[in-house]
């Protein structure tokens, strides 16, 4: 049945095959992906500022959905209390009538650890970047990683997995494969490894917090896009 002038689901499949595949690659050599901005506060984020006796700040923000990894974030923090690692933590994001039942366990489990839960102001969630140490992630499925890159350009430290967009924003910067985990286990190890000893971690949170901000700040994006539609113009 056709609705709203859509083809047949039962049209030949040959009519596909009309598709004008070889012009592919000139459309490819026409077209520009371009990256959006972000927001990078004039205040300096903690680039690992705590004291020696403070937890180390932790904040995850994302969409409260089953592709951001909640039942990860879970097991991630489970192994850091096995661990005895001093952490608190800011799970935020934007929130749904049903949520994954990991949320709620986190809630009932690490109460004490949570210093904000569910969603915040701007405001707040600017504060809440320039006292983190670090920002973690444990999405499944990531296309760019806005709420990533504008955590590091404002000083966290990120603690990320080993796929999606995350390698190659992250290359140009010395060190930070460092940050990339494959198992809950080994993110956990990675956050250990940086409360024990900050110093270490210090500079290449720096070096991602100054690539983050030279390369993907509004005012660095809109001059970019900018001269690439000057140039369709002419």
């Amino acid at each position: 049945m056709a609705q709203f002038g859509l083809p047949s689901i039962r049209a030949p499949i040959g009519n596909y095959g009309k598709l004008p595949i070889e012009s592919v690659d000139a459309i490819a050599r026409k077209s520009l992906v371009q990256s959006p901005g972000i927001e990078v506060g004039t205040d300096e984020g903690s680039v690992l500022s705590r004291g020696a006796s403070d937890p180390t700040s932790i904040v995850w923000a994302a969409r409260w959905e089953h592709d951001k990894g909640p039942e990860l974030l879970l097991e991630l923090l489970n192994d850091l209390r096995a661990n005895s690692i001093d952490f608190s933590i800011s799970v935020v994001g934007q929130q749904y009538h049903r949520q994954p039942e990991a949320f709620e366990q986190i809630h009932e489990l690490f109460s004490e650890q949570i210093v904000h839960w569910g969603f915040v102001s701007r405001a707040v969630y600017d504060q809440i970047l320039i006292d983190a140490d670090i920002f973690l992630s444990t999405a499944n499925h990531e296309f760019f990683g806005l709420s990533f890159v504008e955590a590091v350009a404002n000083g966290c430290c990120p603690v990320v997995p080993n796929g999606m967009a995350y390698p190659g924003i992250m290359k140009p910067v010395d060190g930070s494969e460092k940050l990339l985990y494959e198992t809950p286990k080994q993110a956990a190890k990675i956050i250990e490894s940086i409360w024990r000893a900050p110093d270490d971690f210090r500079p290449i949170a720096a070096g991602l917090a100054k690539h983050f901000s030279n390369t993907y700040s509004w005012p660095v994006r809109a001059c970019e896009m900018d001269d690439r539609i000057e140039e369709l113009i002419v």
